[in-house]
């Protein structure tokens, strides 16, 4: 029982409630990858040298969730 009240305490803090992660998503031909970013400005500056630079990636997106 007393191993689930840090746990319990963590999910319902409200700093853990606050929390967003913003997620550069990467598109490619035949492929999908993510990276976790500190914002949506830094998302956006990664996304677009990224499909800049050589190496297939097609497109980009910006996903912000919790």
């Amino acid at each position: 029982r007393l191993l689930f009240a840090p746990l319990i305490f963590t999910l319902l803090s409200p700093i853990a409630a606050s929390a967003e992660s913003v997620w550069l998503v990467l598109l490619a031909a035949r492929a999908m990858d993510k990276i976790e970013m500190r914002d949506l400005d830094q998302c956006h500056e990664m996304g677009k040298k990224f499909i800049s630079a050589p190496g297939g990636f097609k497109g980009y997106q910006c996903l912000e969730g919790k």
